[in-house]
């Protein structure tokens, strides 16, 4: 059955029989209120938690040429941790001005593709920047699937209230399930915090440049999205890295309708330097105008390319060339703060973990089937994941320099906010090359934001891409609409212990082939439906495990002790009787139908 159908799920008596009801797929929903719109509400205990030269015809590409600019002994153990707060004072930092009342900041928002945490720390710039911003360590997204996730990040909508479940349209065309029909066919274009920053009295200029969603296929002469003053979108080329077309916002016989610039093979035309190229001198003319702005910057790094190469020997995850390695090679070229040759796939947690101690388990404790093969990695499968793991590494050189140039050119007035649409993953959990899962290395994603009045550090507090939209808003001085299923993360930029929830929630469809679907890889088509709330320290996921519309099919796993350094989701724990797996599938039973100040109720 479709996540976004619905569940058949029921409410009892107790919490345990709650619990069991819902485990085994019957009854009705629960309903749950929230007062709060902005900000979260002071959550309850946590009782159950442990601690350049221009290419193309348009006047605005105008600029200077680009710029050239140990391996682990436990594969087990040494990825991304998050800290939890201990309670002691935090040391002083020095915190960006704050405005002055009645002043508005611009907002500048980078969203990567397909980006991966640990490439964070192979980009200087980003590096530097998140020395200087709040960061959190415990970001996640709605949905590992990128058209899926751009939609909530859009919308502060979760996929079963926006109607886009995949990024496809599906075998109906008449009720599309994902992908910009979707999102089109839900009316959600009226519902992105563009248009309410832009329409709602806040006056914002808002601009967009990159990728926008999954079988957004714009031609000459179609009308601008709204919300959008300035719309400069790529093709699906865009996913080669070169040979694609930018459409653009243009003024005919006084209607706005797009306009048509290709750009080709050269080595300037190389998309994420054009994108950087472009938002120097977006931000140049925006920065000198009486009015605030919102900039979205999406550009297709470091996603796989798709379908095939622009030049002969383009890898599969093509780097700018000035960044490759000479002459071919395999440990040469700039993948930033260590060098290529030490990168190592096998370094990655959970790498090649063995997943016989992994398998779903129903309530009664029987274990499931596998949804995936448990094949161990041989070392030629190893060696050609470890090249994706640098090409990709060097791809993100590139988005270092657009961020360079992106904070080099903003004032003290603006927000910049950086972060993925989702992961990926290259052979952990013995999964071939994709993304869709509820584990970390999927779902995880870095999430950075400096600016005005922001503190600097960390943050530990549980968010999703389904807090931004509401951020952006609250960030321009409005209250977000009613719609919104997230929350303003804005008191937690300005003070790292303010409350937030302590829950976040994904939800996955199954999607349907498409021979066009850049994430039509085997490593994503074979991921079950499923829901998953996870907290700091641990993940449950619900998996339908029956192909078929018509059934359930529904089994578990349970994970603990995630808020480890380095932890990864090992060994399935699965066991009703658990009081923290019983409050999780209570937090399940709330998300499953919620709606706006439901979910938010429900994630604290």
């Amino acid at each position: 059955m479709r996540v976004r159908e619905g569940w058949l799920i029921a409410a009892a008596a107790t919490s345990l029989a709650l619990a069991a009801s819902f485990l085994w797929g019957a009854g009705p929903s629960a309903s749950v209120t929230d007062a709060s719109q902005q900000v979260f509400a002071t959550p309850p205990a946590a009782a159950f938690e442990p601690a350049d030269q221009q290419v193309g015809a348009r006047a605005s590409d105008r600029t200077t040429a680009a710029d050239r600019g140990g391996r682990g002994a436990d594969r087990k153990r040494g990825g991304n941790g998050g800290g939890t707060r201990d309670g002691k004072p935090r040391p002083q930092v020095d915190i960006a001005p704050a405005l002055a009342p009645g002043e508005r900041p611009n907002v500048v928002f980078i969203l990567m593709d397909d980006f991966s945490a640990e490439l964070l720390q192979q980009m200087p710039e980003a590096m530097r920047m998140k020395q200087e911003s709040a960061y959190f360590t415990n970001a996640f997204v709605a949905d590992s699937l990128c058209c899926t996730s751009r939609a909530v990040t859009l919308t502060g909508i979760y996929p079963h209230n926006n109607g886009v479940s995949t990024n496809s349209t599906g075998p109906d065309p008449a009720n599309p399930e994902g992908g910009f029909p979707a999102f089109q066919a839900s009316r959600n274009g009226t519902r992105t915090f563009a248009y309410s920053m832009n329409n709602r009295g806040a006056g914002y200029r808002t601009i967009f440049s990159g990728k926008y969603l999954n079988e957004y296929r714009p031609s000459s002469g179609d009308p601008a999205q709204p919300g959008w003053d300035e719309w400069n979108v790529v093709g699906g080329g865009g996913y080669r890295g070169w040979d694609y077309s930018m459409f653009q916002v243009e003024n005919r016989a006084g209607s706005r309708v797009l306009g048509r610039t290709y750009y080709g093979l050269e080595d300037e035309a190389y998309l994420t330097d054009v994108l950087r190229r472009n938002a120097v001198d977006e931000i140049a003319d925006a920065e000198l105008q009486s009015e605030p702005y919102a900039f979205e910057i999406a550009p297709f790094s470091t996603h796989a390319r798709s379908p095939g190469p622009a030049h002969y020997d383009d890898p599969l995850f093509p780097p700018a060339p000035r960044d490759r390695p000479a002459n071919g090679g395999e440990t040469g070229g700039n993948c930033g703060t260590t060098p290529c040759s030490l990168l190592n796939i096998e370094d990655l947690s959970g790498y090649n973990d063995d997943q016989l101690d992994n398998r779903p388990t129903y309530p009664d404790g029987t274990v499931a089937t596998r949804w995936h093969r448990n094949r161990e990695f041989d070392a030629e499968r190893t060696a050609r994941f470890t090249t994706y793991y640098r090409d990709r590494a060097r791809m993100a050189q590139s988005l270092d320099q657009l961020l360079a140039k992106v904070r080099a050119a903003v004032g003290p007035k603006t927000y910049v906010v950086l972060t993925s649409d989702n992961g990926l993953h290259l052979g952990q959990h013995r999964l071939t090359m994709g993304k869709g899962t509820a584990y970390g290395h999927d779902v995880g994603v870095p999430l950075l934001v400096s600016g005005p009045g922001v503190r600097p550090g960390p943050r530990d507090q549980m968010v999703s891409n389904v807090d931004l939209a509401p951020t952006f808003e609250t960030m321009a001085g409005l209250t977000p609409t009613a719609d919104r299923d997230g929350a303003s993360m804005l008191p937690m930029l300005r003070d790292a212990d303010a409350p937030g929830p302590r829950f976040v929630f994904i939800e996955h469809t199954r999607p349907t082939p498409a021979a066009d679907d850049p994430d039509n890889e085997v490593g994503t088509e074979l991921v079950p439906s499923y829901i998953a709330v996870r907290s700091k320290d641990a993940l449950l996921v619900r998996y339908d495990l029956e192909r078929s519309p018509d059934a359930v099919d529904y089994a578990y796993e349970f994970y603990r002790g995630l808020a480890e350094p380095g932890a990864f989701e090992e060994t399935n724990t699965y066991d009703i009787a658990d009081p923290l797996v019983q409050l999780m599938t209570e937090r399940l039973l709330q998300f499953s139908t919620c709606r706006e100040a439901e979910c938010r109720a429900a994630a604290r």
